[in-house]
């Protein structure tokens, strides 16, 4: 049961950190590498990482009852 939530929280840290290293590698080109960080890490991440732990949390079934 938490194997899998952990497992699903350590798959999100190994992709944060690919996520970091785009976003660095964006973000050194000037004003339009800005405004695509913008966009890429404010929106786009933010949802996946919301999405992405929802799902996780729905899959680990319920304890007791």
């Amino acid at each position: 049961m938490g194997g899998a939530w952990i497992a699903a929280v350590v798959i999100l840290i190994l992709i944060g950190l690919v996520y970091t290293a785009a976003t660095a590698l964006i973000t050194s080109l000037p004003v339009l590498g800005w405004i695509a960080n913008l966009f890429i890490g404010g929106v786009v991440y933010g949802i996946f990482r919301a999405r992405y732990l929802a799902v996780a949390y729905e899959s680990v079934p319920a304890r007791g009852g």
